[in-house]
């Protein structure tokens, strides 16, 4: 896999964390990786993640994309 964007590369090089390695707490029990912190909570870097998936995936043949939401579990948001 080769990431092409330049705007793409040039962010998450420079991007501080792409997740923070700090355990949550929580009612399910003990996460490892808190995902709100790090790249996953910024949406122009997430569009450019999307925009550069939809060029190196061949999606004719995914009936579904599904991800883990994380927004909605308040006990997941930071």
């Amino acid at each position: 896999m080769n990431i092409q964007n330049p705007e793409l590369i040039k962010r998450l090089g420079t991007f501080p964390n792409l997740y923070t390695l700090v355990p949550v707490l929580t009612s399910y029990g003990l996460i490892p990786a808190d995902f709100s912190r790090g790249v996953v909570g910024e949406p122009a870097i997430l569009r450019l993640i999307a925009e550069e998936f939809t060029r190196l995936i061949d999606f004719s043949e995914v009936d579904v994309v599904a991800g883990i939401d994380l927004s909605g579990d308040p006990e997941c948001s930071s």
